[in-house]
């Protein structure tokens, strides 16, 4: 495991990303610190699908252009009802790889803009980053790996609900029941308080491989997109208060984390 810092010292408002084992299990975590002496919300850089994490390919994918010009017809899953076979099938697959996972707020308040998106290192750093990449391998691998996980820990999870959450588009406010609606998408920290998320990686764990972890730059967003006009998106501003809390919009100190199985 590797950690490479930001300055997380005496700033506003930071998080900090560690690994640790309950059990067997190795989980990250993800711990939001406010230093400032008022309450203050913000979007949330991760949102759990039912407590595991979730991949872009749990939610139907439509037809793509890759970097050649070719149309291509995306699968909605790549394997229905995973097994033991299929997880010894995927096992160690990617043992010599690295790949690279970014925590973004959401664009707009939804499920399937929570989802991670796992990219392999090597192919970012080339010359042409294909389309495709973006719906890696690795993704449809993981996807299969949690499901299993999740029918084995008895969870009862209907993949075709994914991306249905959240208020959509079509909105020209947000309201404060909006906001408490949808508070999973929102972090709430009271004046030098702290939380933390965590993040089973139980599923990279049986894929092997390396990990790196990393916060997305920038200033916390402090709108979302709530429609579309002729293609381009509409922003609407988030309320300045709800129930105290204030409205952050700041920068985000944060380390980096690289696991490696």
């Amino acid at each position: 495991m590797r950690s490479r810092l930001s300055n997380l010292d005496a700033q506003d408002v930071t998080i900090h990303l560690a690994l640790c084992y309950k059990e067997s299990f190795p989980i990250l975590t993800i711990s939001y610190k406010n230093n400032t002496d008022k309450d203050i919300y913000f979007l949330s850089y991760y949102t759990s699908v039912q407590n595991y994490p979730g991949f872009r390919l749990e939610s139907a994918l439509t037809t793509f252009r890759d970097a050649r010009g070719f149309l291509r017809d995306s699968l909605i899953f790549a394997y229905e009802n995973p097994d033991n076979q299929t997880i010894e099938r995927v096992r160690n697959s990617y043992c010599d790889e690295r790949f690279l996972i970014t925590f973004s707020p959401a664009g707009f308040i939804s499920s399937n803009q929570c989802l991670l998106n796992v990219r392999n290192i090597k192919t970012l750093s080339s010359e042409i980053e294909t389309e495709g990449d973006f719906y890696s391998g690795i993704n449809y691998d993981l996807n299969a790996v949690y499901d299993y996980i999740r029918a084995n820990n008895g969870t009862v999870w209907d993949k075709h609900s994914i991306g249905s959450s959240g208020w959509g588009y079509k909105k020209t406010s947000i309201t404060v029941n909006d906001i408490l609606e949808n508070k999973q998408y929102f972090i709430f920290l009271a004046k030098n308080g702290q939380i933390s998320e965590e993040i089973d990686l139980s599923g990279f764990k049986i894929l092997r491989g390396s990990y790196f972890f990393s916060i997305s730059p920038g200033n916390v967003p402090d709108s979302i997109v709530t429609d579309f006009k002729k293609g381009f998106p509409v922003y609407t501003k988030l309320p300045e208060k709800i129930n105290g809390y204030y409205l952050y919009s700041g920068p985000i100190r944060h380390n980096s984390i690289e696991v490696i199985f």
